[in-house]
């Protein structure tokens, strides 16, 4: 906000009261006077009785002043001999800002009103006190309306109005309830696409739609895709079974967990961010852009070249006109990734669109102290996926996370975990149009730290069981993501038993 813009919504209860009083006694309010840096004395209009008081933009130690009023005496005082204003020259003193007006309320000698009684409980101080509250209120009134046109000062519904413009939303305000599960057709060699509002229904005919498109790959089985009721309706573990329109490739749906009440709406603060992020993409052609538009679409950007990019980047520069992204995101999210990059790419500008990534699959035995209910057991589960999908995501690309390390974080995240171990792990690769290749050989034995330059050997089951070994994340001399693919049937609950 200007210093201008300040002064002109700065107008406290206080000062307004003043204001009346000295107009009703027929003095002057707020005469401006500009102040200039190095000028100490300025003149009145009229021969001064008293000055009341002096108000205007306090010298500021950085950037823009704040209003102020300034104390009499202290800060400057009134010299009748000459009627002027004499600022203080002392180095506590505070000084209007420069080129700025300070404003004066004075009585001069030859006023004259027929009302001269301002002593609290007058009549005349009771209405101007009156009159002063109601324009108080306005003036307020008046900096909210203002405050509510811009993004960073907007807050609560103003801030969903004036990101509207953008055509973002608060999340939250129409959040998903839980997720469906969508089962492609055996044997089917083609991509299905599951667009946004596709309708799922339980037996007794209560609605749900999809919150967020999805494309399930070829290579994929089923696929996760977040649904909202369509009504206030809840739906138990395993009711939702219908799809009301028939999607080719799609043999069924169902929902694994009960559906959960609205999560909790966006924050001010995380709206603001979003939309300015937004707006960024809308720009094209920029990192900022890019990275904003594979947000949106539910990936994160892990790295980025072109041509200028030199060390410490791990990447190597690309050539003239061709920029290069390792992007960290679900399968079920590449193909609305990759086309938000193609929409945010500046023209005749060669993305090459780095989905290439290693996906790993664990089985896990886990120990915990004491047997479980059903309830809590399906929210440890659930705690433990979560968890780990977390520690997964914070993989850098091109680093070689550690087994034994990975559990060691488990354990420090979920609490009730007190030893883990896996039973078994698989690894894909997956290239740039998301297709699986099994490759055993990502999964490597942690290599002796004595050795000089030692070649990869092949984790054995014992390594795997044991957390000895280590997962590969270079392909073809570039850094991947790591992804990870875990349903809670991946985890066996040893309860009541020791490690």
């Amino acid at each position: 906000m200007s210093t201008v813009t300040q002064a002109a919504l700065a107008h406290s209860y206080g000062d307004i009261v003043t204001d009346i009083l000295t107009r009703m006694v027929g003095g002057i309010a707020n005469e401006p006077i500009r102040f200039a840096e190095g000028v100490a004395r300025y003149a009145l209009t009229r021969p001064t009785a008293q000055v009341f008081t002096v108000t205007g933009l306090v010298r500021p130690v950085d950037g823009d002043g704040q209003p102020y009023t300034f104390v009499d005496g202290g800060d400057f005082a009134f010299d009748p001999a000459t009627n002027e204003i004499v600022w203080s020259d002392s180095k506590d003193a505070h000084l209007p800002q420069d080129d700025t007006d300070f404003y004066v309320d004075y009585r001069p000698i030859d006023a004259s009103s027929p009302l001269d009684d301002v002593s609290v409980g007058s009549v005349t101080r009771i209405l101007s006190e009156a009159i002063g509250r109601e324009i108080s209120i306005l003036y307020d009134r008046l900096k909210d309306v203002y405050l509510s046109a811009f993004v960073d000062t907007a807050t609560g519904g103003d801030l969903d109005r004036v990101v509207a413009i953008l055509g973002v939303s608060r999340r939250g305000a129409d959040a998903r309830v839980g997720e469906a599960t969508f089962f492609g057709v055996a044997g089917r060699r083609d991509a299905v696409n599951i667009p946004v509002g596709t309708a799922v229904s339980t037996v007794k005919g209560d609605r749900f739609l999809t919150t967020e498109s999805r494309v399930l790959q070829a290579s994929q089985s089923s696929i996760d895709v977040p649904i909202r009721a369509e009504k206030a309706t809840l739906a138990a573990a395993g009711e939702i079974t219908k799809l009301v329109i028939t999607i080719p490739g799609i043999a069924s749906v169902r929902n694994r967990d009960a559906l959960t009440p609205p999560e909790k709406k966006e924050s001010d603060d995380e709206l603001r961010t979003r939309a300015k992020g937004y707006l960024r993409s809308i720009g094209k052609a920029t990192r900022k852009a890019l990275e904003a538009a594979i947000s949106e679409a539910g990936g994160t950007l892990a790295d980025f070249a072109d041509p200028n990019t030199a060390p410490p980047d791990k990447l190597p520069p690309t050539a003239p006109g061709v920029v290069r992204l390792v992007v960290n995101c679900p399968a079920d999210k590449l193909a609305a990734v990759k086309q938000a990059i193609g929409e945010t790419r500046a023209a005749g500008v060669l993305t090459v669109f780095g989905l290439a990534q290693v996906l790993i699959r664990p089985r896990l035995k886990v120990n915990v102290a004491r047997p479980l209910t059903p309830k809590r057991r399906a929210e440890l589960l659930d705690a433990i996926v979560s968890a780990l999908r977390q520690i997964v995501t914070a993989v850098p690309p091109g680093e070689s996370p550690v087994g034994k390390d990975l559990l060691d974080q488990l354990k420090a995240r979920v609490p009730e975990v007190q030893a883990a171990r896996f039973a078994d792990l698989m690894a894909w690769t997956i290239d740039d149009t998301g297709k699986r290749t099994q490759a055993r050989d990502r999964i490597q034995a942690v290599p002796n730290p004595d050795a000089t330059s030692p070649a990869p050997v092949p984790a054995t089951d014992d390594d795997v069981e044991a957390g000895a070994f280590q997962v590969s994340t270079t392909l073809g001399g570039n850094p991947v993501p790591l992804a990870l693919e875990i349903q809670p049937t991946d985890i066996l609950l040893l309860e009541g038993t020791s490690p």
